[in-house]
């Protein structure tokens, strides 16, 4: 059973390492070598009935090259550049479905190796790759709803 879900995982993080060789036009590079301030994400938090933003900052050493890219879309704006045919977006869903897929059969590759080996919290591990997936497609589906009830 174990192997079951390790060739489906291999095959999806060659499928990942496709999107990434197409999208390498579209990294940015930059040289780093020093001591960098950084801003995380800002956290909300309720106090007193209040929301109150929290930014996260360090200090980081570093040193060598950083590699990047970024895309941003709305989930009708995806699908519509998807299907016009948006070489970009199409490179993006491979990254995208190779590294989704990837991690869910390892992860239920790890869960049923688990099992084989007599361990019984392997069915925790699967039960969590369930719960990931049934999580997506609602919140995917809801998003489509709103973007639908808004308009594009």
């Amino acid at each position: 059973m174990f192997i079951i879900f390790v060739i489906p995982a291999i095959i999806f993080f060659l499928i990942m390492i496709a999107g990434l060789i197409l999208l390498r036009k579209s990294f940015k590079w930059k040289k780093v070598d020093g001591t960098y301030k950084y801003r995380a994400s800002e956290n909300i938090s309720k106090k007193n009935g209040a929301q109150v933003k929290h930014w996260e900052i360090g200090i980081q050493k570093m040193k060598g090259i950083v590699g990047y890219f970024s895309i941003k879309y709305k989930i009708p704006e995806f699908y519509q550049k998807l299907r016009s045919g948006d070489r970009k977006t199409f490179h993006f869903s491979l990254l995208l479905f190779g590294a989704i897929g990837f991690v869910l059969f390892t992860f239920l590759a790890i869960g049923t190796g688990l099992l084989e080996g007599g361990n019984s919290n392997g069915w925790y591990i699967i039960g969590a790759v369930f719960v990931f997936i049934i999580l997506v497609i609602f919140l995917h589906s809801r998003s489509v709803k709103q973007s639908k009830k808004t308009g594009p």
